[in-house]
């Protein structure tokens, strides 16, 4: 073997190596994505039930932005979408 091909597949490997390391992160960080989003659209719902049910007409609607707001902002982002409802219907 030569020097050049005998580097040049350590560089490979080192490469390989890289991009195992950032597929992962960004696996972790779509499962958590996915999970808050899940997390997040039943908390709407069961919110919006138990508002129904106190005879307050004030519900977040159940759709692609309110889940990926859920989803990047986690709790606070649960809370945003209701605080802007509300100062909404002020």
């Amino acid at each position: 073997m030569q020097t050049t091909t005998g580097m040049l597949l350590i560089v490979a490997a080192c490469v390989l190596v890289l991009l195992i390391g950032v597929l992962r992160r960004k696996a972790a960080f779509l499962l958590h994505f996915f999970v808050r989003m899940l997390v997040g659209g039943v908390a709407i719902y069961v919110t919006n039930g138990c508002l129904a049910s106190a005879g307050i007409g004030l519900g977040v609607g159940l759709n692609l932005w309110s889940l990926c707001t859920v989803g990047c902002l986690g709790t606070g982002g649960f809370g945003l979408l209701y605080a802007i409802l509300l100062y909404m219907n002020l």
